[in-house]
């Protein structure tokens, strides 16, 4: 089962920005939030991206969004399902025997 990580695909951002489940304040904060991301700075300086994704390791998703302007109601709208429909996913494959590994999709 392949869990796969899209950062060079724009087509995540063309259906976000016309989504009519968040306000555009949110989607702005949203926006601002991941731009600001460890995996943004990944791109840029590996090790330091890394580092900063390691750091975060327990904290919640929710603490960090929050703490970088996200809104409660863009994690309950647009969040809570995303990480449903994944874990959804992931316990269906791996309940099928499946075992998970993270690639590229470039």
């Amino acid at each position: 089962m392949c869990v796969c990580v899209c950062l060079s695909n724009n087509a995540g951002l063309k259906a976000f920005f016309p989504t009519p489940q968040l306000p555009a304040e949110d989607k702005a904060a949203n926006a601002l939030a991941l731009g600001t991301s460890p995996i943004v700075r990944s791109l840029i300086d590996p090790e330091g991206g890394m580092r900063d994704i390691r750091a975060l390791d327990n904290i919640s998703f929710q603490e960090w969004f929050t703490s970088h302007g996200g809104s409660m109601q863009s994690i309950k709208k647009m969040w809570d399902p995303i990480g449903e429909l994944y874990e959804a996913v992931l316990v269906t494959r791996l309940q099928q025997g499946s075992q998970p590994r993270l690639v590229s999709c470039t």
